[in-house]
């Protein structure tokens, strides 16, 4: 959604009402007040890990909220994403076994993990978390379980306004001297840009 207009691209799929009634739910939190993150700066990780933290944190939170109404509709869960779902128990596997370089690393991966819907069953989730928790002596364990709460709140809130749980979620992953804001707009940048400070307040200079 950009301003007034809503853009859904399209392809074949198995269901595709079910994707139309997905793509359309996202719209519908937006026109009720989400914001979509645009722009990330952060010192927690890589800039490239950021643009994939940012992107993956606005489109999954989204999901947490926009899921129980798409149930409602009538749709079933393995509906809820696109054909490759199937896949994803093999992908998060191998991204577990293979490990990672940062908590910001790590989440992206659990995002995927405790994605509602979808084709992943509770066992397999389970025994995935389970594994996840034991890489390097537990090391991301607090941050992920912080993650978790953040969208416990945010999924049983009423609001439509995610800014608070964001930062939960971005406080969870580094909660000591966190430099992080994220912006609105594509265009925007710290301090006087429309978006939101983690935690620490900063500027950046223009090149």
């Amino acid at each position: 959604l950009e301003g007034t207009v809503a853009t859904i691209w399209w392809c074949g799929c198995k269901h595709p009402s079910a994707s139309l009634a997905h793509e359309l739910l996202h719209i519908q939190l937006q026109l009720n007040g989400y914001r979509r993150i645009r722009v990330g700066i952060s010192n927690i990780a890589s800039p490239e890990t950021i643009k994939r933290l940012m992107d993956c944190i606005d489109n999954e939170i989204q999901h947490h909220k926009i899921y129980p109404v798409f149930i409602s509709m009538g749709f079933t869960p393995e509906q809820f994403y696109r054909d490759s779902d199937a896949e994803v128990e093999q992908f998060l596997r191998q991204a577990v076994g293979n490990g990672f370089t940062s908590v910001a690393d790590a989440s992206i991966v659990f995002f995927s993990l405790i994605a509602p819907g979808g084709t992943l069953t509770d066992a397999a989730k389970e025994d995935i978390r389970n594994q996840l928790n034991t890489i390097d002596g537990g090391k991301y364990e607090s941050a992920l379980d912080g993650i978790l709460r953040a969208i416990s709140d945010w999924t049983q809130s009423q609001s439509s306004d995610a800014r608070e749980y964001i930062k939960q979620v971005l406080l969870a992953i580094h909660p000591i001297e966190n430099l992080t804001w994220y912006g609105f707009a594509s265009s925007a940048r710290p301090p006087s840009g429309d978006g939101v400070f983690v935690d620490l307040e900063f500027s950046v200079m223009e090149p």
